[in-house]
């Protein structure tokens, strides 16, 4: 409660004039406020990043869940309603199966596939899918489940089999299996995905159902 009274004094604080000094930053695009002087309401222009500069300085000690909830009351006092936020970045949904799209609801059910079983693998956090297992014998077969995993990460968020190839790259160098020489025909050796490096990838349903498997793999 103490940081929604904190914040709602640092907006009222961003409209005083008074209080241009806490923010030296340079001047964007002006925000128009209003402050009292000798009695008489008046208008001032404050830039936004003069308002964000005093926000971001109440919110920086805090923790996320505190800032989360400091902007929604924010917005609230402002009458503008709840800050929109992603149903995967509440920390109160538990459940993360719950917000999946529908797509991905019937894939894991056709795949007889669990909410323990993908954080064998994945890392739900923050609206974000990180991957934190490999699987692979070696390092082609690791670079084609780098593809296929970074393809499913975007499907259980998304719903959608497409992906580009860098966030695929990175992890292939992040899991040190990305082989300058060979990297380029490990990705094209399977039928998982299709596609190429510049115009992005797209899981088949061989891909999908290979994914399965790999996740059923480590669990």
């Amino acid at each position: 409660m103490a940081s929604f009274i904190r914040l709602r004094l640092c907006l009222r604080q961003c409209f005083d004039k008074s209080d241009q000094g806490n923010c030296d930053v340079s001047k964007t695009r002006p925000v128009v406020g209003r402050t009292s002087v000798n009695g008489a309401n008046r208008y001032v222009k404050k830039t936004t990043v003069e308002i964000v500069g005093v926000i971001v300085g109440e919110l920086t000690p805090l923790e996320s869940d505190e800032r989360k909830r400091a902007i929604q009351a924010a917005m609230t006092i402002l009458g503008e309603g709840a800050a929109s936020v992603s149903k995967l970045q509440e920390e109160e949904v538990d459940d993360e199966e719950a917000v999946f799209p529908p797509r991905v609801k019937i894939w894991m059910k056709q795949n007889d596939l669990s909410m323990e079983q993908l954080r064998q693998i994945f890392h739900f956090h923050g609206g974000a899918i990180e991957i934190i297992q490999l699987p692979g014998d070696n390092k082609k077969d690791k670079v084609i489940a780098a593809y296929i995993l970074t393809g499913i990460s975007n499907y259980l968020l998304s719903g959608e089999q497409r992906f580009d190839d860098a966030p695929a790259r990175v992890l292939s160098e992040r899991f040190a299996v990305y082989d300058s020489t060979n990297h380029a025909k490990y990705a094209k050796a399977g039928k998982e995905f299709v596609g190429s490096k510049e115009a992005g990838w797209t899981l088949t349903h061989q891909g999908l159902k290979h994914a399965a498997t790999l996740i059923k793999g480590l669990s």
